[in-house]
């Protein structure tokens, strides 16, 4: 398994982690860590592609989570994965991709984390890449 983090200290964008070679689902891991004087609006970026499909099926998918700036409530996006958009059915590493943004209002001194969810048939065959980025506005 392979991992890149760079904090990027120029313009709206605060962090890239770049994941390659994994097969088991991540579970809530700081994607960014808000300093207590930067609450306010972030924008999440992800992309998560199939690297190997597993020989009979497989899913992925992918969920934000955050502490609100305004009733400091944790809001898990979405709450339930939509294939074709959160998440892939699709068992392929031609179609077997997923991405999107998530435009969030993150409160001063909290994580923003993501979540992957794998499912591999037959376990630990799916192979998959995952980019994030996150814009500070």
């Amino acid at each position: 398994m392979g991992f890149g983090i760079q904090r990027v200290g120029k313009g709206p964008l605060v962090i890239e982690i770049t994941l390659v070679g994994q097969s088991a689902s991540i579970s809530a891991t700081t994607l960014y860590s808000v300093l207590a004087n930067e609450a306010g609006i972030y924008k999440i970026h992800y992309s998560l592609k199939t690297t190997t499909a597993a020989i009979t099926s497989s899913s992925i998918a992918f969920q934000c989570r955050y502490t609100d700036a305004t009733d400091s409530q944790i809001v898990t996006i979405p709450s339930n994965s939509i294939n074709g958009l959160h998440q892939t059915n699709t068992n392929s590493v031609t179609t077997g991709q997923i991405s999107g943004d998530f435009l969030i209002h993150a409160k001063g001194a909290s994580n923003i984390e993501y979540i992957i969810t794998v499912t591999s048939n037959p376990v630990g065959e799916l192979r998959y890449k995952a980019y994030f980025a996150v814009e500070k506005y």
